[in-house]
């Protein structure tokens, strides 16, 4: 069984401009990265990670912007939810880009895929629990 777009929405926990924003953000990054493997460029990893904590910056202002709005509105239970939720994929997220940059900086061969890729696993973790509560 395949989402549609609303049920991946509502799985995620994003909203369209949240996931646009981060797209937008892997697009230069992608980019940044590609010139730094084929040496084009000799920036530092921290500085070809920009665009990723500059998305994730972005991502947590807007989504205090809707948290606001939505307290506002007087829908509390679902604010807080939301904002939890969102906060704490954040966070795990930008764990991951912090530990791979440290990884990369210090000797990439000698980097512990394990440690480095342990948020991405919580959040896939914490998807898996919300699409079961969601069907």
């Amino acid at each position: 069984m395949l989402y549609d777009n609303r049920e991946l929405l509502k799985l995620v926990g994003f909203s369209v401009f949240e996931l646009w924003m981060q797209t937008l953000a892997v697009i230069i990054f992608t980019i940044f990265l590609t010139l730094k493997v084929e040496e084009a460029i000799d920036w530092s990893w921290w500085s070809i990670f920009i665009p990723l904590f500059t998305a994730d910056g972005c991502s947590l202002y807007f989504s205090t912007i809707v948290f606001i709005r939505a307290i506002a509105a007087g829908d509390k239970t679902n604010a807080y939810r939301r904002a939890l939720w969102v906060a704490s994929c954040l966070a795990l997220l930008f764990l991951f880009k912090m530990l791979l940059c440290q990884g990369l900086e210090r000797n990439p061969s000698s980097a512990q895929a394990s440690l480095i890729l342990a948020p991405v696993f919580t959040i896939w973790a914490l998807v898996l629990i919300r699409a079961c509560r969601k069907t």
